[in-house]
Order: C-alpha cells, then structure tokens, then sequence
C-alpha cells in the first residue's frame, strides 16, 4: 500500500474507534435523558454502518449494541449503575497496595498492614481531616480555570460529534446519490 492509501485506511479506522467511543459513553450514562438515547442511536447506526464496511466481523457484543442497549438504557438507572468499573478500580487499587509491601516476606504480616492501610483510608474521621487540610491549603478555584480533565472531555466530546455528522453526512449524500440512481434507472427503462 501507498503511504496516502495507508493515511486513509487509518483515518476511517479512527473513525470507527471514536464512533464506538461515543456509543459506550452515551450507553454508560446514568439516567439517561430521551434526548441521551437519541444520540446513543445516531451514534451506534453510524458506528455499526462503518464497522461492518471496514470488513469487521459482527460480534455478539456489536449485536448487544446495535439492538438490546437502547432498550435498556430506558430501565431506570440506565446502563451506567451496571458498570463493573469498580471491579478495575479494586484491582490497581489492590495492585498498588500489593507493590508497596512486596519486600515484606511474611504473607501474614503483608496482609495485616494491608487490610490496616485499608481502614485508615476508610475510615469518615480520617476522609474528613483529609477534606480539612485539603481545603485549608488549597488557594480555591481559580476564575475561569477548566480542570485538565473537563477539557480532554471537551475535546472527546467535539471529536465524537465530528466523526458523527461525517458519517451523517456521508450517508445522507449515499442515499440521495441511490435514490437518483433508482429514478433513473426507472426514467430509463420502457414503461409498460
């Protein structure tokens, strides 16, 4: 392949990978609006559309996606209260207490600091003396500041709306082309 053939291949496949994005982000969202759902929709035609013209196979999970999600976004809750994303958390959180006493030979004695460093960390007096301190060194917010993450969701969001009404659009002008194309076809042929 040419490098501006590669180019292309790459930029359709980003596509799909940021269609898919905003699928789940709009699938994850707890209570989820009418208008949510909406979304969720548009984005889930146009990345199942794309993934299938990539020559991506039709897995059980794009099916899931593509006909089930939408439904049960609209269960109370929506999907986003049946994430398992603590269950990730549990385990860097135990993978990073696991790496700070790996020297300790003893199981026991690793598990004991373990499970104390657990509590001292849970427990409302210690959060709230953290909170205290917290505030007391902070400066507050500054004016017209935007948190570092606020805006990376900012860009994510403006991405996601930009490979979706490329598609839209993409698929629009499809459509006008095989609706003139069907005119045509019937302009053309003898009437009877």
């Amino acid at each position: 392949m040419e490098d501006h053939a590669i180019d292309a291949m790459c930029d359709r496949f980003s596509n799909v990978c940021i269609l898919w994005d905003g699928t789940f982000s709009k699938a994850s969202k707890v209570d989820p609006s009418p208008a949510d759902i909406v979304m969720y929709k548009r984005f889930v035609k146009a990345a199942v559309n794309l993934h299938v013209k990539e020559g991506c196979i039709m897995t059980a999970k794009l099916h899931l996606m593509w006909k089930h999600v939408a439904v049960q976004m609209k269960v109370a809750g929506g999907l986003g209260h049946k994430r398992e994303d603590w269950v990730e958390h549990q385990h860097q959180t135990g993978s990073r207490e696991r790496e700070q006493h790996h020297r300790t030979k003893n199981n026991m004695t690793r598990a004991v600091f373990m499970e104390k460093m657990r509590q001292e960390k849970s427990n409302p007096k210690v959060e709230k003396r953290i909170c205290i301190v917290d505030e007391k060194s902070c400066r507050g917010p500054r004016e017209h500041y935007v948190k570092r993450e606020e805006e990376r969701k900012m860009v994510r969001d403006r991405s996601r709306i930009k490979a979706l009404s490329k598609w839209e659009e993409g698929a629009a002008a499809t459509m006008i082309q095989s609706l003139i194309r069907g005119w045509l076809c019937r302009c053309a042929s003898p009437c009877l």
